[in-house]
């Protein structure tokens, strides 16, 4: 478990077959799984993950490590009832939990997911994309103010992520406050000068309040760098038409 988290992935996966050769168990290949899933070798992961199982169909982590294999290589309804079986067996199996709404939003299941996510952060409140994951899918929901306080807490615990500050001005701009949204967006491009949505959304929301001139720099700047952004693309040229390049 220790080399797993150093990252040190050929030595854990070298001593956990070790392991398994002198006595199989279910910890054992369950840590096996898990490390060949972060070296992206899903399909023997998930061949371990089976085995685990047969050896401790009990194991909470066991289904947790199965059902994220199973998710990852698109697997969505056979990952589902891995990630139930594990918060079943867990009930205070948070990082479980949050696996069970992500899967479940990814299959548009959107209020089983935010309950999943909900529950997640009942056990974790610390948990920055669980909280961040929640909002985009409260926004799908138009529940946008419930989205901002998500977003929101979400920064104030990773203040400098530009996909939460980019997401948290999208809320504010869709809820009809550009001038608050605009701080959001101008933070996110300072953290990720390259992040082509962040200068979309920022020179849209700049438009907005009547700062054309600015706002033509930014969706230029989203064009460059992201060429398939057509919303940009027709911004500018509505700017244009104005007279604002």
């Amino acid at each position: 478990m220790v080399l797993t988290q150093q990252g040190r992935l050929d030595e854990a996966i070298t001593e956990y077959r070790a392991a398994v050769q002198i006595q199989p168990s279910s910890e054992a290949l369950t840590g096996l799984g898990a490390a060949l899933g972060q070296q992206g070798r899903l399909d023997e992961a998930l061949a371990v993950g089976f085995e685990s199982l047969q050896l401790d169909p009990a194991s909470a982590e066991g289904h947790y490590n199965v059902g994220s294999t199973l998710a990852r290589l698109g697997r969505l309804d056979e990952a589902v009832v891995h990630y139930r079986r594990a918060v079943r067996l867990k009930a205070d199996f948070a990082a479980a939990q949050a696996g069970f709404g992500e899967t479940l939003a990814q299959q548009g299941q959107w209020l089983p997911a935010i309950s999943a996510f909900e529950t997640a952060l009942r056990m974790n409140p610390a948990l920055v994309e669980v909280r961040h994951r929640l909002g985009q899918v409260l926004v799908a929901q138009g529940r946008l103010d419930d989205a901002i306080t998500q977003y929101a807490e979400a920064l104030r615990l990773e203040p400098g992520h530009p996909d939460i500050q980019t997401d948290l001005g999208f809320a504010l701009a869709a809820h009809d406050r550009p001038l608050d949204a605009i701080p959001h967006f101008t933070e996110a491009v300072r953290l990720a000068p390259n992040f082509a949505p962040a200068h979309y959304y920022l020179g849209l929301a700049l438009a907005g309040t009547g700062r054309f001139d600015e706002a033509a720099g930014h969706l230029t700047e989203a064009v460059r760098l992201d060429p398939t952004i057509d919303g940009a693309r027709r911004a500018l040229a509505s700017l244009g038409r104005r007279g604002h390049r």
